[in-house]
C-alpha cells in the first residue's frame, strides 16, 4: 500500500495512489452500500486527507465512475478470456452471467449506471430508494436461468438482423 501521508511525486507513485484509492473505494462500497458511501468516510478509511482524495477524483460520482470502468474492464477481460473459440448463445450467456454475478460491486455500479441512463438521474439519495426496474435487473443476475433465456433471445434477434 502506498503511504497516504507521503506526497506522490512521480507518475508511478500517482498511479499507485489512484489504485489504492480505487481498491479502498471498492471495499468501502461493498461494506456500506451506495447511499452511505462518502468521500469523507473513504478518506478516513485510507488515512488520507479529504483534499488529497479530491485531487485524484473531483467528486464522488467521478470516483464511482472510475471504479465502474475498472470493474467493467476487468469483467470484460475475464469474459473474453473464458469464452471458447466457438460458442453457442447459451454458452455465451452462461459465461457472461457467471462472471458478472460473482462481482456484487460491479452489479451495484452497473445497476446504478443503468438507472441513471434510463431515467436521466440516479437513484434517489434523499429517499435511499433504488427504482424497482433496477432491482429487477439486479434480480435477473441472481435468476440465472431467466437471465440466460432472455440473453439467448436477444442474441438470436441481433444475429437475425445482421
Amino acid at each position: 500500500m502506498v503511504n497516504p501521508t507521503k506526497r506522490a511525486r512521480t507518475e508511478e507513485q500517482k498511479q499507485a495512489r489512484r489504485r489504492t484509492i480505487l481498491s479502498a473505494a471498492e471495499a468501502h462500497l461493498a461494506d456500506v452500500g451506495f447511499e452511505s458511501f462518502s468521500m469523507v468516510a473513504l478518506a478516513r478509511v485510507i488515512e488520507m486527507g479529504k483534499g488529497t482524495l479530491y485531487i485524484y477524483f473531483e467528486t464522488r460520482d467521478h470516483l464511482l465512475l472510475a471504479l465502474f470502468c475498472e470493474k467493467l474492464e476487468y469483467c470484460s477481460t475475464k469474459f473474453i478470456a473464458t469464452l471458447p473459440e466457438t460458442v453457442s448463445d447459451h454458452e455465451f450467456a452462461s459465461v457472461y452471467n457467471d462472471i458478472l454475478s460473482k462481482d456484487p460491486v460491479y452489479l451495484l455500479l452497473a445497476s446504478l449506471w443503468l438507472g441513471t441512463a434510463q431515467s436521466g438521474s440516479g437513484p434517489s439519495v434523499d429517499e435511499q430508494v433504488i427504482p424497482q426496474k433496477i432491482k429487477q435487473v439486479m434480480e435477473q443476475y441472481s435468476a440465472r436461468n431467466l437471465f440466460i433465456s432472455n440473453a439467448c433471445r436477444i442474441l438470436h434477434g441481433i444475429r437475425s438482423d445482421v
